[in-house]
């Protein structure tokens, strides 16, 4: 009996021994492993995340340390906790200094591109955790402004100023090492506006003109036409982009219009697609020139009597001009005609004058007749 009970106690003591020595290699098996600040750690499963010691003396739980692979797995922290806070590892090739700066990828805005609205989408990509910040080179003032802390990646939407926007992307990781990423883009969110056209109401000779404000014009088209003849349409050429600037299209051919009515706009349209029309505008249609028949002219003392047979049935004004005066300019003779004539009586000074006569239309179509040169004595 005591020798079972002796045997008992023996089988005992053993299994406490290997129960003993079993906690002691687990406790042997983890250790803490400090890192001075820009160390970098990796660990040998590609499922946990390396790190970077943000700090010195920075502390982790270790279980080993696979040399050939530069990497550690991590320990238990609750058999760690029962250490001496002492460090023992963190010496292996696995904590190398951190000096790469962080890769980014910009998904928004792209280089010099345009957008309709002011805000405008901040989308990127990092290899590794950052702050990021922006800078704007233009309107900024030299002020850094914050965009997400310890991030990877980022989208969202950021409000920036109306035109051309400049921009500076700083990423800084945990080490301190930074990646800079420069953008140019445009916003332009306004719509154009159309000040002034013409003509405005009356006649149409085939010349019109608008003025508008756009600072990123595209086009500008003219629309004319009516519904019994169909409408069409013409580009403006060399319009620029401006506060307030004019812009005008001449000579475009009315022939098939003639003697009706039309109907015009405007629209111009700016590089991110914003676009506007004018007002409709009605107007008759009178392409045919004043047709000057023949002049007849008689002298009397210091005065010239001006007989002259036109062909138009919408005068506006009949003029002459001397271009003997020292400063020649158009004046007055009939603003209608009587039975297709226009009689008037002018004073001349004596010695030799050079006179053209000009026949305008309310459509702005203008005939002019060769020099009539004459002597008043």
């Amino acid at each position: 009996m005591k020798r079972n009970i002796l045997v008992g106690l023996v089988f005992s003591i053993f299994i406490l021994a290997i129960i003993i020595t079993t906690q002691a290699s687990l406790v042997s098996a983890v250790f803490w492993a400090c890192f001075s600040d820009g160390q970098r750690i990796d660990y040998c499963n590609p499922n946990i995340p390396d790190r970077t010691a943000n700090s010195d003396n920075y502390k982790l739980c270790m279980d080993s340390f696979d040399s050939a692979r530069n990497c550690y797995t991590p320990g238990n922290w609750n058999v760690c906790n029962t250490l001496p806070p002492a460090c023992t590892g963190g010496s292996g090739g696995g904590a190398s200094i951190d000096i790469t700066p962080p890769v980014m990828t910009l998904g928004n805005p792209l280089n010099n591109s345009l957008y309709r609205e002011r805000t405008v989408l901040l989308a990127f990509n990092l290899n590794e955790v950052s702050d990021v910040y922006y800078l704007d080179l233009i309107n900024g003032r030299g002020r850094w402004t914050k965009v997400c802390s310890n991030c990877k990646s980022y989208s969202n939407k950021r409000s920036f100023k109306e035109g051309i926007n400049s921009l500076r992307i700083r990423a800084r990781d945990r080490a301190g090492n930074e990646a800079f990423k420069n953008v140019i883009f445009f916003i332009d969110s306004k719509n154009p506006i159309i000040h002034k056209i013409d003509p405005k109401k009356g006649w149409a000779s085939g010349d019109f003109l608008l003025q508008y404000t756009e600072d990123n014009l595209k086009k500008i088209n003219l629309t004319y036409g009516n519904s019994g003849k169909g409408f069409k349409s013409s580009n403006l050429q060399n319009c620029a982009s401006g506060k307030k600037e004019w812009c005008d299209i001449n000579n475009v051919n009315l022939s098939s219009y003639n003697g009706q009515e039309i109907q015009y706009y405007f629209s111009v349209e700016d590089k991110a697609g914003n676009k506007v029309m004018s007002r409709i505008v009605t107007l008759s249609v009178d392409t045919i020139l004043p047709k000057i028949n023949s002049i007849n002219t008689t002298i009397h003392k210091n005065h010239m009597i001006f007989k002259i047979n036109i062909t138009e049935i919408n005068l506006d004004i009949v003029e002459y001009m001397d271009n003997s005066d020292s400063r020649p300019k158009w004046k007055r003779l009939c603003t209608k005609l009587n039975n297709g004539i226009c009689e008037k009586q002018v004073s001349f000074r004596a010695g030799a004058h050079s006179v053209i006569i000009q026949a305008s239309d309310e459509a702005g179509n203008i005939a002019s007749s060769s020099a009539i040169n004459f002597n008043i004595v």
